[in-house]
């Protein structure tokens, strides 16, 4: 399992934004389970379960890792292909995929307000662009790193938490993360309640 993998075909982001084929995947990414399971936990038919299982498998965003015998029953345990799904914020020429992730970073802008970071309305397509691009460069720094196979002996926790300290140090050994990092913050505190 890859730790990021940065989504780019507008078909695949279309897939991940559906709530059940979001919401399986979320569960996917932290533990593998059986469609039955899914049903279970999501509260939904099986057959629904199913119908998004086949979605996420054919567009390579899961896979079935392990298989057990149960009686007369094959029971497939599947498992998100990575643990973090992200979007190639500048490059997506589809509009309605563009005006999604568009959305959903104006909501992350105005919830910097609750940490009285307040950032007037004409500043905002600004600060927004900026966002866009430091997280587009930590996309392609963090999709890079290789994740080593010795890791798997060690719990999923640990495993995500040796990835964000490897992740820090590539991403502090790059100049361009660098100067774009401190002039976010830079924006960042310009807009910040004293």
């Amino acid at each position: 399992m890859k730790e990021v993998m940065v989504l780019r075909d507008p078909d695949k982001i279309k897939i991940v934004f559906n709530k059940w084929r979001g919401k399986i995947l979320d569960l996917l990414s932290k533990k593998p389970y059986t469609i039955k399971e899914l049903a279970e936990i999501l509260k939904i038919n099986p057959g629904t379960v199913f119908h998004h299982m086949k979605i996420l498998e054919g567009a390579g965003l899961i896979e079935i890792i392990r298989t057990e015998m149960v009686g007369n029953i094959v029971m497939k345990f599947y498992q998100a292909v990575a643990r973090e799904f992200r979007f190639d914020l500048l490059e997506t020429k589809d509009t309605k995929i563009h005006s999604i992730i568009e959305s959903k970073l104006k909501k992350i802008v105005d919830a910097l307000s609750t940490y009285q970071i307040n950032i007037p309305d004409d500043k905002k397509k600004t600060v927004l662009k900026q966002i866009a691009e430091f997280w587009d460069l930590e996309n392609k720094i963090k999709e890079n790193i290789e994740v080593e196979t010795t890791i798997k002996d060690f719990s999923a926790d640990i495993q995500r938490e040796v990835f964000i300290l490897v992740s820090l140090l590539k991403l502090n050994k790059n100049e361009e993360y660098i100067k774009r990092r401190d002039k976010l913050i830079k924006l960042l505190e310009d807009y910040q309640e004293k």
